[in-house]
């Protein structure tokens, strides 16, 4: 349990290491991104947003990056808590997000309606590409993202956002999308 919550739990995301857990809370439009030591249990840093509430948040492979998005922006600290990099979003909650393992990209995934994925450089905010689909993971390699279209998993070059593979056979739609470490297989569930 980590104290201090007033506000409604979004998502927690341990570093790599596992030595801090991020926790993006928040009601209405006002939010907070806190870090804590996860083996003492003690806040690190935290970021306040008035104006917005985060959802999804996320670390780079070498857990130097923190990432996180909500309705209006996505922000992006260093292990210090620096904020680094960050850019505005359509009004449009993100409802995923997977940072590339180097830490200069960032696949998010907007459900609400059209289901689609931007993959966008972190600095600045650069549309990179856009494909169908939502619920997207960055390979361990950087070069493969995972998403899934209704009852479709699909495998999309992360240079280009072209699909490389397609599998159906989902009873539902895909809710999430994860690469194996290795990255030789993906595993995808339904609702």
């Amino acid at each position: 349990t980590v104290p201090g919550f007033p506000e409604d739990v979004h998502r927690i995301a341990y570093n790599p290491a596992g030595t801090r857990l991020a926790v993006a809370a928040g009601f209405g439009s006002k939010g907070s991104v806190r870090v804590y030591d996860a083996a003492a249990g003690t806040g690190v840093w935290a970021a306040h947003w008035s104006d917005d509430c985060p959802y999804p948040v996320g670390w780079s492979a070498d857990g130097n990056r923190l990432v996180a998005a909500g309705e209006k922006r996505v922000v992006a600290w260093d292990g210090a808590g620096r904020r680094v990099a960050g850019f505005d979003l359509p009004s449009v909650v993100c409802t995923s997000l997977s940072v590339s393992p180097d830490g200069t990209r960032v696949a998010l995934s907007f459900g609400r309606g059209k289901q689609r994925t931007e993959v966008r450089e972190i600095d600045g905010g650069r549309l990179v590409w856009e494909a169908e689909g939502w619920h997207a993971a960055f390979s361990p390699d950087g070069t493969r993202v995972a998403v899934g279209l209704d009852a479709e998993a699909r495998v999309l070059d992360a240079r280009d956002g072209r699909r490389l593979v397609s599998n159906g056979g989902h009873v539902g739609n895909v809710a999430c999308a994860a690469f194996r470490p290795g990255g030789a297989e993906v595993l995808t569930s339904d609702r």
